[in-house]
């Protein structure tokens, strides 16, 4: 039977099975099905651009370009999830060469594979750090990427993710043919100044940022792995100065963005830098004026004593729109968090809070506090791992004044 003849809903079906995952797999097995036949080829297309993976390389440049300038293509895309992938600079060249040549003669006992394989990893690493510096000039780059955004008319959510570390791996796997990712940062020193600049130039109307950073992962064992589930640890610490420095002034972002989620922003900061890092998370929410749900956390590192403080965040910032608001791994006073939440009375619907520390008298006074303010639209306050000895505890029906019980009191008094 001719496939255009199969109802629709089933060859539907097939492809909500295929589309089950948004990840890699995922989009290799959609790009499998297009290969099929024509209606399969149209009907994939939809999930499969409905996310574009994007990192400031030549190719995937290339490729953010062509969908945003194809009449049907550029209409699926609303989510971009961006990599602050980098080729890394040294400071000495000649020392990392020698690193790399003994590196491929601990690898290999040819010879002829050694010499081959250090002259394909020496031409690759000049040209991308030729691509890198030809599109920084003049910002070729951001220009790039903020026409393709104003092309992009259902585009609503970007992500930005350190974690994804298969993103532009298929590219540099190709060109270096031998990569231990100890040649590449994530610290988003300059592709997060690009995106950012863009995003402001572009005025694109976001429903969502997302800024997820997390410790990178390659396999040092198997130096051609890069980009695929690894073993070995390497951390990559995003530099708040210049990422501050790359913030747009709140009056002057004609960018809306409803939802914000930072998370993942942990990392070993002399002070200096810590407060960079609030500076940085606080000028992100003040660009979502009418910011209605808001999710941050793992701000500090692991270990109580290194918990980002509440003050540093909020600081002089009012919320008037705001329905959930979801924090972890936050220590505060109880002033602090009960002045943050009685600001958002009249709008909040759902709060999420977890490993957030009360200093002084604990969550019990800060529950009889809230208990003095008029939630009207609370349906839901969770506290998880927020008490010693309560994992997760529902307190919405003791704020609203729906019951007499404090729910700590029996582990407070």
């Amino acid at each position: 039977m001719p496939m255009d003849r199969f109802p629709q809903e089933l060859l539907k079906i097939i492809v909500d099975h295929v589309d089950c995952f948004d990840d890699h797999e995922g989009r290799q097995a959609l790009k499998s099905l297009r290969l099929v036949s024509s209606t399969f080829s149209n009907l994939a297309a939809v999930p499969l651009f409905r996310t574009v993976p994007l990192w400031i390389g030549l190719q995937s440049l290339t490729n953010l370009s062509n969908i945003a300038e194809h009449p049907s293509l550029s209409k699926y895309v609303t989510k971009i999830i961006f990599s602050p992938l980098q080729i890394r600079t040294y400071d000495n060249e000649t020392k990392r060469s020698a690193e790399i040549l003994d590196r491929f003669e601990v690898s290999s006992n040819s010879a002829n594979e050694i010499i081959l394989s250090n002259l394909k990893y020496t031409q690759a690493y000049g040209n991308y750090r030729r691509m890198q510096i030809a599109l920084a000039t003049h910002n070729q780059d951001k220009k790039i990427v903020v026409r393709a955004f104003r092309l992009l008319s259902n585009l609503t959510r970007l992500e930005v993710d350190s974690s994804r570390t298969r993103i532009g791996a298929a590219e540099l796997r190709s060109a270096f043919g031998v990569m231990d990712g100890s040649e590449l940062t994530m610290r988003g020193e300059y592709t997060i100044d690009v995106l950012l600049r863009a995003l402001k130039d572009s005025g694109i109307k976001l429903s969502a940022l997302v800024i997820r950073h997390s410790e990178t992962f390659v396999n040092r064992k198997s130096p051609r792995a890069f980009g695929r589930p690894p073993p070995l640890l390497l951390k990559s610490d995003l530099d708040y100065d210049r990422i501050s420095l790359a913030l747009p002034e709140p009056q002057r972002f004609t960018s809306a963005v409803d939802n914000l989620e930072i998370r993942g922003l942990a990392s070993m900061l002399e002070p200096e830098e810590e407060h960079l890092k609030a500076v940085v998370i606080r000028r992100l929410i003040e660009l979502g004026r009418t910011l209605k749900k808001l999710d941050i956390g793992e701000l500090g590192d692991f270990g109580l004593s290194n918990m980002c403080p509440l003050r540093e965040i909020f600081r002089f910032i009012t919320f008037r729109h705001l329905e959930s608001l979801s924090l972890s791994w936050f220590n505060c006073q109880e002033q602090e968090i009960v002045e943050l939440l009685s600001h958002i009375t009249k709008s909040i619907v759902q709060v999420d809070l977890a490993l957030v520390k009360i200093e002084g008298q604990g969550w019990s006074s800060v529950l009889t506090s809230l208990r003095q303010r008029s939630f009207k639209s609370l349906t839901s306050f969770v506290l998880t791992f927020c008490h010693d000895e309560e994992e997760f505890l529902h307190v919405e029906r003791y704020i609203k004044k729906q019951t007499k019980t404090n729910p700590l009191e029996q582990f407070e008094s």
